[in-house]
């Protein structure tokens, strides 16, 4: 009979170079490839080896196969359901930004927030920056922040632009 191992792999694989004939395991019954999915992924969270963007791609699909909301996979992990909502934000970065963090040069929680810059050279050119400066949680909403004024300001400048040029007077037609 054959057996899967979800967690304490890295002791099965240590025993095997180590060309042990025995080592000391508990055996369970399956729960389930959904909830031994889950097992598998908590056994090894805190893996430093286990990074963020791997961890969101195995969220996504594990609520794509079960056709889980958010709420649902948070429960199934049993985290709050920010932290699911978190990691699974980060598959919006563009795949560059994903790498940095996949890298660890930014913090995940940091690359959370500057997701909200939407577009791609926009997310890149603050990721760039938060990396080389070893940005906090609170200098990427500092940023968010700076950036909302900057997009408000410029709305309205453009919304003053288009109202001008409505009242503008007409010439006359030849």
């Amino acid at each position: 009979k054959r057996y899967w191992a979800i967690s304490g792999n890295r002791r099965v694989m240590a025993a095997r170079r180590l060309k042990q004939k025995t080592i000391r395991v508990e055996i369970e019954e399956s729960k389930g490839d959904r909830e031994d999915r889950v097992t598998l992924v908590v056994s090894n969270d805190h893996r430093r080896s286990f990074n963020p963007i791997d961890l969101a791609r195995h969220l996504a699909k594990h609520k794509r196969d079960y056709k889980l909301t958010v709420e649902e996979l948070a429960t199934d992990y049993k985290w709050p359901k920010s932290r699911a909502d978190r990691l699974l934000s980060l598959l919006r970065l563009d795949t560059r930004c994903q790498e940095m963090v996949r890298r660890r040069q930014v913090k995940p929680s940091v690359a959370a927030i500057l997701v909200g810059l939407g577009h791609n050279s926009t997310q890149l050119a603050a990721m760039r920056r938060a990396m080389k400066e070893k940005w906090t949680v609170a200098d990427a909403r500092s940023h968010m922040r700076r950036h909302r004024r900057k997009n408000v300001a410029s709305a309205a400048a453009a919304a003053r632009r288009n109202d001008n040029l409505r009242r503008a007077p007409s010439l006359p037609r030849d």
